[in-house]
């Protein structure tokens, strides 16, 4: 009876399933792709004859190769093609990677996007599929996802049949060698026993039972004799095809349009092998078109955001067709109603900006359109925690196209930390091409502009400086301030005098019973000021001066004068105490009730005087009185 068996089974010993995964499609280039201990970067294409230079990484090693249109790479149990390729704005290549599997854990990296196989199970998988910087997980087996779709094999087989005692399953680099069958004893039972060795180490598996293996879940059947075994591997992981679509792949006859955001792309005219293709705005004005070729290598119809080529061309008598393909630079254009020329608006933030302080921000606009723009107005709209200096609104005649305007607000901020200084909108006219009139006005805004804000230290040094041994005379006091903080902020300077009067005061203001400036100085910068005092009585003095800032004082000091009085005054003093009475004669007419005339001679006693004192006194007098005059006429003017 076995021998009649044998037979079936030398047909079904090496009965296995062969299958790869694969990744096809348009891709952009330069590009890096990388599979599990391989890594490929695809350089930029040949404008001459489409071909590339393609560095690969391999467990041993880095290689470099030209390749062109149609040849193939392979490495170990890679194989990659490419196809044919088109040059735009960006390089294009249809390609096509075959790779063996995906373990369970692994991720595949092909220019912007990743896939992650998260586990596996009979007829089901968890994959995370990325683009960017967002990410979504999937558990079916056919997804699509942006410009991907993607087809699973999970847990697939790999074998199923008998293999011979000492004889060998590879799957690429992993093996599995039938060792030996076996007769245990388990808990009391006897059952077979089949003993395999894998990637060079032994293990035991039960007839009937299936376990994971490294890479492999096997599950040996039956024994025949000690000689075959009939198994079934399955692989712990998925076959993983992706195919890599273009943004719009259509046939078009001639004349006709399809529209991709706010564009109308038409093949006007066909011929044999080419095709002139426009690109036109909604209303049909013609914003730019050339004769594009079919073939394995051709160029791209390059305008704002999309790229056009064209794939095959049908001409015959009945109907004439061509076959695009249009690759988009600029996802912004798939959801705009209505076409935005392509202006740059770019801030330019000061390395450093300290609360309080006046600082520039620059709005750099750069046109690059091939249209000008005329009339331009640049709108600053400050956050509420940003005051404006100045205007908010810049008029700019024109901005040519390909050329760049700077413009420039003056803002103070008034908090600190990571703060939204506003945002920019800028209103233009522009020429025929954007709307569907000759001349249009179009509106483009910027997202809000933040900046890291510096918390502002407001502090001041003050020194007061005044003569020493002063009499009951104007003197010049000098008041120095040094800023001491970060911040330039303006800030008051505050003198209190209702104990003297000021004669001259360096563009002071009187306030009150006060004299106050703004001054604004930049950190570690010294000012000095001077002025004049008249004291108004012979009493000690206290000279103050305040910076004030926000209403706080973040700088103060002080000076007390002492007067004393001058060699003239103790000289008039001292001849006081030693005057002596003298007799002074007066010859006066006095009135009687009968009219006689008589002398009367009259003895009196004075004090004497001497002639320098006298002088003294005149002198006092003249400068007292012409000091309150000037002091009239000085508050009358500070008043005015």
């Amino acid at each position: 009876m076995k021998g009649k068996i044998i037979p079936v089974f030398v047909f079904m010993l090496f009965f296995q399933f062969v299958a790869a995964s694969s990744i096809v499609g348009w891709i952009e280039t330069p590009v890096k792709i990388e599979i599990p201990n391989y890594t490929l970067k695809i350089e930029d294409i040949s404008l001459v004859d489409g071909s590339t230079y393609v560095e690969y990484f391999t467990p041993n090693g880095s290689h470099l190769q030209l390749l062109k249109i149609g040849q193939n790479l392979s490495v170990d149990d890679l194989v990659f093609k490419i196809h044919r390729t088109i040059v735009g704005k960006q390089g294009y290549a249809y390609i096509s990677l075959e790779y063996p599997y995906l373990l369970e854990g692994e991720t595949i990296l092909f220019g912007n996007y990743s896939l992650s196989l998260l586990s596996v199970g009979n007829n089901t998988a968890k994959i995370k599929l990325r683009i960017n910087n967002e990410s979504k997980e999937y558990t079916s087996t056919d997804i699509k996802y942006d410009n991907l779709q993607v087809k699973l094999t999970p847990y697939p087989k790999i074998f199923s049949g008998y293999l011979e005692k000492d004889e060998t399953f590879t799957f690429h680099s992993h093996s599995i060698t039938f060792k030996e069958a076996l007769i245990e004893n388990i808990s009391g039972k006897y059952k077979n026993v089949v003993k395999f060795v894998i990637d060079k180490d032994e293990y035991e598996v039960p007839v009937g039972d299936t376990v994971e293996i490294g890479i492999f879940v096997i599950s040996p059947k039956d024994l025949i004799g000690e000689k075959y075994v009939e198994m079934e591997v399955y692989l712990k992981g998925a076959y993983v095809n992706v195919y890599l679509l273009p943004h719009f792949e259509k046939t078009l006859k001639e004349n006709e349009n399809t529209r991709i955001g706010p564009y109308l792309v038409v093949p006007e005219y066909i011929f044999h092998s080419q095709a002139y293709v426009s690109i036109k705005n909604l209303c049909g004005k013609a914003l730019s078109g050339s004769f594009l070729s079919a073939g394995n290598h051709s160029k791209a119809l390059t305008y704002q955001g999309i790229d056009v080529g064209v794939l095959d061309v049908n001409y015959t008598s009945e109907s004439k067709t061509a076959k695009l393909i249009i690759f988009v630079t600029d996802p912004s254009i798939l959801t705009m109603e209505e076409l935005i020329p392509e202006v740059e608006i770019s801030p330019v933030i000061p390395s450093k900006i300290v609360q309080f302080d006046e600082v520039p921000l620059k709005i750099v606009l750069k046109n690059k359109d091939h249209v000008d723009l005329k009339n331009v107005r640049i709108f600053y709209a400050p956050s509420s925690w940003v005051e404006s200096i100045g205007d908010n609104v810049i008029y700019v005649p024109k901005i040519e196209a390909g050329s760049s305007y700077e413009a420039e607000f003056l803002i103070r901020v008034k908090k600190y930390g990571k703060i939204t200084l506003g945002s920019i909108r800028v209103i233009a006219e522009t020429s025929t091409g954007f709307g569907c009139n000759e001349n249009g006005t179009i509106e483009i805004s910027h997202s809000s502009v933040t900046a890291a804000v510096e918390e502002a230290t407001v502090k001041y040094d003050v020194d007061i400086s005044a003569p020493a041994n002063l009499t009951l005379a104007p003197f010049d006091v000098s008041i120095r301030i040094q800023n001491r903080g970060n911040t330039k902020t303006p800030v008051l300077l505050r003198i209190p005098v209702s104990k003297f009067a000021i004669i001259n005061a360096d563009s002071f203001t009187l306030n009150g019973s006060n004299i106050e400036r703004l001054v604004s100085l930049i950190p570690n910068k010294t000012a000095e000021f001077k002025i004049r005092v008249f004291p108004l009585d012979s009493t000690n003095l206290t000279l103050q001066a305040y910076v004030i800032s926000n209403g706080r004082i973040v700088g103060k000091d002080e000076e007390g004068i002492t007067f004393t009085q001058d060699k003239s005054q103790e000289e008039f003093q001292e001849q006081n105490r030693e005057c002596t009475p003298q007799i002074v004669y007066v010859n006066k007419s006095v009135p009687v009730e009968k009219v006689v005339e008589r002398i009367v001679n009259n003895t009196v006693e004075v004090p004497y005087t001497p002639l320098k004192a006298k002088l003294i006194f005149l002198s006092a007098g003249f400068l007292l009185g012409s000091a309150f005059i000037i002091l009239l006429a000085w508050i009358q003017s500070q008043r005015e």
